[in-house]
């Protein structure tokens, strides 16, 4: 019998998925996960073109999303069709979001930066976790997977998004002892050494980022 170990307080629907065989469900292979957001300045002389280029949005348009944002909001201009590019729109920034198939954003590996963090991981070892992690998250709106140590315990990681537009990633990294995880039920297995570390944000400490946000 498979056992998922979740321990995210957090009452969210995406928790349902808790009991699917991981290791059945192929990563595809089409998302290309960047490293960094594609964006550019609200006030760079290729700000026009460049959510021309994304959305096909007007020059008038995006001027007017840009004073709607303020000094401290953001704007998403989303069309019908899920899987097409959309914007993030500030006072500083502006950002393509480029989509999977299922409609999910895919996110760049520095959104994953300052949440759960593997202090002492290595680089290869970390971009392929966060990749996967993304690649996951852009076809299911969840993932998960499962970090050892040299000791043979583990690090379970959840992300989850908060809705099919997501603003927000919920997140959760759970110890657990070499006798409560069972490996060959994890998709994606990692390595890491040394200490982990979880950034908590809001008011009341929840584990979540949103996910223009650069750290």
């Amino acid at each position: 019998m498979k056992t998922c170990v979740v321990r995210l307080a957090l009452a969210l629907p995406a928790l349902l998925w808790c009991g699917a065989t991981f290791a059945q469900v192929p990563t595809d292979t089409n998302v290309v996960v960047p490293d960094v957001w594609d964006l550019v300045s609200t006030t760079g002389p290729d700000a026009s073109d460049f959510a021309a280029r994304c959305t096909g949005m007007p020059p008038a348009e995006l001027q007017k999303m840009i004073k709607e944002a303020g000094s401290d909001s953001n704007v998403t201009h989303r069309g019908a069709n899920r899987i097409n590019p959309y914007l993030i729109i500030n006072s500083k920034s502006i950002v393509c979001v480029k989509t999977s198939a299922k409609g999910f954003p895919i996110l760049p590996i520095e959104v994953f930066r300052n949440t759960v963090r593997f202090n002492d991981m290595t680089p290869d070892q970390e971009k392929g976790l966060w990749t996967f992690i993304s690649t996951e998250l852009s076809l299911k709106g969840a993932a998960v997977a499962l970090v050892k140590n040299s000791a043979g315990n583990a690090v379970q990681v959840v992300y989850l998004f908060s809705s099919h537009n997501p603003s927000r990633v919920y997140y959760q990294g759970t110890f657990l002892r070499a006798t409560e995880f069972n490996e060959s039920n994890y998709q994606a297995v990692f390595y890491s050494p040394g200490n982990v570390t979880t950034t908590s944000r809001g008011r009341y400490s929840e584990n979540y980022k949103f996910i223009h946000d650069i750290d």
